[in-house]
């Protein structure tokens, strides 16, 4: 039996705890391993880190501050690296663990055949890592990219001081584009909600629509756009949905001043009404957009 199939025999028998103790790892560097959990590099941080066009090469970086691998978030760095050595349980769906288990197999067992004292050492011989560095006020936080997630999350586990990385990229906090991007976020969250409250939706095309029946009346482009694929600015996403949301909130009065002349119609003319309506076009130029998309509102509700 070679040692990797003995180590992963004697970690399904005896726990990971157990073999990490054998191996003279200490109980504080486990618990802290089982609290601490690997976040993911926020595709946000892209829109309010500036990037500084530092780089280093070849330097230490602190254990502690790193906050993530690639490829895999969510898990305590314990669990990582016990489902890394052990398989995914059923209730973890795979594609969401794309860690490769042969590695992390291979590199316990080389730090196994070695003390403590020189697994640093074992460490430093691996330069292939890299990193990307975020300051906010002081603070640092380090996210791997590409290779080497093995040897960083067992960093975590061991109680590594250091690792050693071949490349490190800088990304610095801005504090005005951070305010935008929170304004984006709060302004396409009430927007979301203004057009739930009028029935209207965003269709396949990106365009806020109204359906009646079997027919689809297309009213605008829907003012934002998802920030990791979109091209516009932020600033011009919130300005678009500036003008909009007057004209929307004016929509929605005139639907219910409309609901409440409706409901006293007779059923059949207000089913008359409605049906009428798949024959209209409403653009939202026209100077009674308002008052045309109001009516068109109140009588689907009427009729549902």
């Amino acid at each position: 039996m070679d040692q990797r199939t003995e180590i992963e025999k004697i970690i399904k028998h005896d726990g990971l705890e157990k073999f990490l103790l054998d191996q003279g790892i200490g109980q504080e560097a486990i618990d802290a391993s089982k609290k601490e959990i690997a976040q993911e590099e926020k595709q946000e941080y892209k829109f309010y880190y500036d990037d500084t066009g530092k780089t280093a090469e070849n330097i230490q970086i602190p254990v502690s501050q790193i906050r993530g691998v690639s490829r895999i978030s969510g898990y305590s760095w314990f669990k990582l690296l016990e489902y890394s050595l052990l398989g995914v349980p059923s209730f973890i769906p795979l594609d969401s663990f794309n860690l490769n288990r042969i590695s992390f197999l291979n590199w316990v067992s080389t730090l196994a055949k070695t003390n403590l004292q020189t697994i640093n050492e074992i460490y430093q011989k691996a330069d292939t890592l890299e990193f990307s560095c975020y300051e906010k006020n002081g603070i640092k936080e380090y996210y791997g990219i590409n290779d080497g997630n093995h040897r960083t999350i067992t960093a975590k586990i061991y109680g590594l001081q250091e690792l050693p990385a071949r490349r490190v990229n800088y990304y610095e906090f801005n504090d005005d584009k951070y305010q935008e991007y929170q304004m984006y976020k709060a302004k396409k969250k009430e927007f979301g909600k203004l057009l739930e409250r009028l029935g209207l939706f965003v269709d396949f095309y990106g365009c806020i629509s109204f359906q009646i029946n079997d027919s689809v009346i297309t009213i605008t482009d829907y003012p934002f756009e998802n920030l990791v694929d979109g091209h516009r600015p932020i600033s011009e996403m919130i300005g678009t949905a500036d003008l909009l949301t007057p004209i929307l909130e004016e929509v929605k009065n005139f639907s219910e001043r409309f609901q409440q002349r409706y409901r006293h119609y007779p059923t059949v003319l207000k089913h008359f009404l409605y049906q009428q309506l798949q024959n209209n076009e409403i653009r939202i130029e026209e100077q009674d957009f308002a008052k045309k998309m109001g009516r068109c509102i109140a009588l689907k509700r009427v009729n549902n």
